[in-house]
């Protein structure tokens, strides 16, 4: 019997591996619709303080039997591209050029532009609420806005408190929310349209008002053909703890005892009506669906689709 053996003679060689990055984009069809989930990175901040009604061993448990760290709640920053056939719209922008939390977020554009996707070509975007990691990429470095002849939308209570001019000077998250929600958004007024809940912002995606994570924040139900994917937005964060206990606070929750009711009432029907649902904070592309499990919940991400599959 013959072995094989290795052209690299020492450690100091190439290593082919090292240089390949994993695929940063997730196609999929919902009924006619081509869509696409897309990363814009993650970012990470202390774990301490985050659940702050939390019983610790047991969101220690939960974190430890996923292999998640007990000290570092890091989330990643998924968002959702769909073609109808008819326009391209885009649900929320991420962090842009910020460079806030670390700067390990912003690269929508970049992961776009890597499947050819421009933002010229954008006709919408919908935006689920006015937090910084939503919004950002709305404008490049200098302030100027990205998307050229896109129509925005937005709950209008969401862009009047984020847009105050009064909070300006606020400290800590309720400032820097501010702050950018005026230079994100304010670019785009004479092209900008609030929704309205008892219709389709655009065929196919209808708004769901969930509020309690901020006083506006959105959902949106998208249908085509039979299929329907909610996209969650902010209604949950942690793609484990929180399923397994939406009773729990979550800190950079606007009204935490309203973000709880909505958690819960969404997680419901979500399970009653078997959603496929999108995460923007779960583990990346945040597809699957929510399961009831005796009096709570879980995330079961979608199986991995066929390679190669008919057009």
């Amino acid at each position: 019997m013959t072995t094989a053996t290795s052209t690299r003679t020492n450690n100091a060689a190439p290593r082919p591996l090292a240089a390949i990055k994993n695929p940063a984009y997730h196609r999929f069809t919902l009924g006619d619709f081509q869509c696409l989930a897309v990363s814009d990175g993650m970012l990470s901040i202390p774990m301490d303080g985050v659940y702050a009604d939390s019983d610790p061993e047991e969101r220690n448990r939960l974190l430890a039997m996923h292999a998640m760290s007990l000290d570092t709640y890091t989330m990643d920053i998924n968002f959702l591209l769909v073609d109808t056939g008819s326009e391209l719209v885009l649900i929320d922008t991420g962090l842009g050029e910020s460079g806030l939390f670390g700067n390990t977020g912003g690269r929508l554009r970049q992961h776009l532009a890597e499947v050819g996707i421009t933002p010229d070509m954008i006709d919408w975007v919908l935006l689920t609420h006015a937090h910084t990691d939503h919004y950002f990429g709305l404008i490049d470095a200098h302030g100027a806005p990205v998307f050229p002849r896109a129509r925005i939308a937005i709950n209008q209570d969401d862009f009047d408190y984020w847009t105050d001019a009064s909070q300006v000077d606020a400290e800590g998250h309720r400032g820097l929310c501010t702050r950018g929600a005026r230079a994100a958004l304010l670019p785009y007024r004479d092209r900008m349209e609030f929704l309205q809940y008892d219709q389709d912002i655009v065929p196919g995606f209808r708004p769901m008002l969930t509020p309690g994570h901020t006083v506006g924040h959105t959902s949106f139900l998208i249908q085509s053909a039979g299929q329907t994917l909610l996209n969650l937005g902010d209604v949950s964060h942690h793609a484990v703890i929180e399923p397994a206990h939406p009773e729990w606070s979550f800190s950079y929750d606007s009204d935490i005892a309203l973000a709880k009711v909505t958690r819960a009432d969404v997680f419901q029907d979500i399970a009653a009506k078997d959603y496929l649902i999108l995460g923007c904070h779960f583990p990346f592309p945040g597809l699957g669906r929510i399961v009831q499990q005796g009096d709570a919940y879980v995330f079961v991400p979608r199986p991995a689709l066929p390679l190669f599959e008919a057009p």
